[in-house]
């Protein structure tokens, strides 16, 4: 995010991927125009669908995996079963009678294209496929791998509250590069670990994490900060009606109801130990789009509408000297 034109089109891409899972999780799906911004080895690759004419005249949905920064066709088409799911590179066909749960579903390695895990008889269900951690339920034991199907992990679904149907159903998220956020609606979220499958944190409203200072933020009635392995690092306090708006750029920002014309509801806090900072010196203006809700490492920020937002560049400190 420092303004180049591929940069610039990396978070339109963002954007449009982040509308996507809003409707995957709220039932809908997702048509053949979706796309993802999925992680590899080799750096970001964008992942666009598209329906194409079969042999038989019918349509089929393809993906196609591109370079994110110099937008090279890496791989495909390939044809998927159907439509994103919001959970990673997961694919799923149609439900049945094109009402209730989608049919098999399909995870695919963003690098190749290539078929990592596939939904037949009674293989292990594909919950999602996050930063090369490949999430498996089998009966009801939820299952972690990486990309070259190497058993990372196992647990029961029970010890997450949830059948092997629910776990299907319920939306994960990445947090940084090696956790996920699970569940849905407030307070009802759990922070895991998908390098070893333990819990972080559960009951939280939402999490974020901090590249600068290798920070996971979670937010329940308060603020904590953890390592990575889960210790925890500090807490602080969270006004009543405040939400964790976003994490990065070494900061934690968060938003309530104005409380005047001179408070505009944002706080902003150290991520390294959660220590309130002066939000004049730490942040760029944002006018009256309210708290960002994305940082990048380079504190540029996006602000307004998620579903289209607005890029704020990040401070030049040196100006300010």
């Amino acid at each position: 995010l420092d303004g180049s034109p591929e940069i610039l089109a990396g978070v339109e891409i963002e954007a449009r991927c982040r509308r996507l899972k809003r409707a995957a999780r709220s039932g809908l799906l997702v048509h053949e125009h979706g796309f993802l911004v999925s992680d590899s080895a080799d750096g970001p690759v964008a992942v666009l669908m598209d329906q194409q004419s079969g042999s038989s005249g019918s349509l089929k949905t393809t993906a196609s995996g591109f370079d994110l920064h110099t937008g090279e066709n890496l791989w495909g088409p390939v044809e998927v079963p159907g439509p994103l799911l919001g959970s990673g590179l997961v694919f799923a066909g149609p439900p049945e009678d094109f009402i209730g749960a989608g049919g098999p579903r399909t995870a695919l390695d963003p690098a190749s294209g290539a078929e990592l895990a596939v939904e037949d008889g009674d293989s292990p269900r594909v919950l999602a496929l996050l930063d090369g951690h490949l999430v498996l339920a089998d009966g009801e034991e939820l299952i972690g791998e990486d990309v070259e199907g190497r058993r990372l992990w196992t647990r029961p679904l029970a010890d997450l509250g949830l059948t092997a149907a629910e776990a299907r159903e319920t939306p994960w998220e990445a947090v940084g590069d090696s956790h996920a956020l699970l569940g849905s609606g407030g307070g009802q979220h759990t922070l895991i670990d998908l390098r070893s499958g333990k819990t972080v944190a559960s009951d939280i409203d939402g999490a974020g994490f901090d590249s600068r200072s290798r920070t996971l933020v979670t937010s329940d009635s308060k603020l904590h900060g953890f390592d990575l392995d889960g210790t925890k690092r500090w807490d602080a306090p969270l006004d009543g009606d405040a939400e964790l708006s976003a994490v990065g750029a070494g900061l934690v920002i968060t938003e309530s109801d104005p409380g005047g014309a001179d408070d505009d509801g944002m706080q902003t806090r150290s991520a390294d130990d959660g220590q309130l900072l002066d939000a004049a010196e730490e942040a760029p203006e944002s006018g009256d789009f309210g708290a960002p809700h994305h940082i990048a490492d380079s504190g540029a920020r996006l602000v307004g509408d998620p579903g289209s937002p607005l890029l704020i560049p990040p401070v030049d400190r040196s100006a300010k000297r």
